[in-house]
């Protein structure tokens, strides 16, 4: 099992990337724009501009891609023999978290990147050296490419989430899961006790834990219904050391 997650982390590796050269370019041709304007003419020109409409047009044939692929793997990795979701439902699934991401690294971007120029020609900036700066203020306005790797391994574990509680809601009140995923000095406490927890009903689980999802933000795990073969599955209540 923990193979789709360093495989899931690589995808998400692979678009930050991608998202943060799309911060690069898109950056530089708005500069290009504003070279030599006083900063109330570069407010002009920006306004008029959809900034997070050109970095969707760089990052989205990337997002739909890597998302894709990655929805792929979360499906073939995930065991069920009651309650599949219908294509239509997964497709929706999708959807939702797409446009969640290209959200958040399009227009929350986009209005930073033009704050950051209008205060740089405010301040009596060259447009290279506000150039070279920008990469640091977007940093410290969460728009690294960490950040944005972590928003998208995120994504998976939202996706992932959906699909493990829409399944268990159409399966029936017997059949019972098991917290699958690594165990080591970097499992979180609650997901400690979610897989000493052991086997149970969703009905258990969510008395137990409020909800069947994992930790979310940055989780290698996930609830998964019990196969003939929970060890097989991933399911390892006994600590390794890595």
């Amino acid at each position: 099992m923990a193979d789709i997650f360093d495989d899931l982390e690589s995808k998400a590796d692979e678009l930050a990337k991608k998202i943060d050269q799309s911060y690069d370019e898109v950056f530089a041709a708005l500069l290009q724009l504003v070279d030599g304007k006083t900063s109330e003419e570069a407010i002009e020109i920006l306004a008029g501009l959809d900034i997070g409409q050109a970095l969707k047009l760089k990052q989205s044939a990337a997002i739909s891609s890597t998302m894709a692929s990655g929805v792929v793997s979360i499906l073939e990795n995930t065991y069920t023999t009651t309650a599949p979701l219908t294509e239509t439902a997964l497709r929706g699934l999708l959807v939702s978290v797409e446009s969640k991401l290209s959200s958040r690294f399009t227009d929350v971007v986009g209005n930073d990147m033009r704050s950051i120029i209008v205060d740089g020609i405010s301040t009596g900036k060259f447009p290279n050296q506000i150039l070279k700066e920008s990469k640091e203020r977007l940093e410290e306005l969460g728009h690294s490419a960490a950040n944005a790797k972590k928003e998208i391994q995120t994504g998976f574990n939202q996706y992932s989430n959906s699909v493990t509680n829409s399944m268990a809601e159409k399966a029936p009140a017997n059949t019972k899961y098991v917290y699958i995923g690594a165990y080591d000095d970097k499992t979180r406490e609650e997901c400690v006790a979610k897989i000493n927890f052991g086997s149970g009903t969703r009905e258990q689980i969510i008395a137990e834990f409020g909800d069947m999802n994992n930790e979310v933000w940055n989780c290698r795990h996930k609830w998964e219904e019990v196969s003939s073969s929970p060890e097989d599955q991933g399911y390892n209540p006994e600590k390794f050391e890595e």
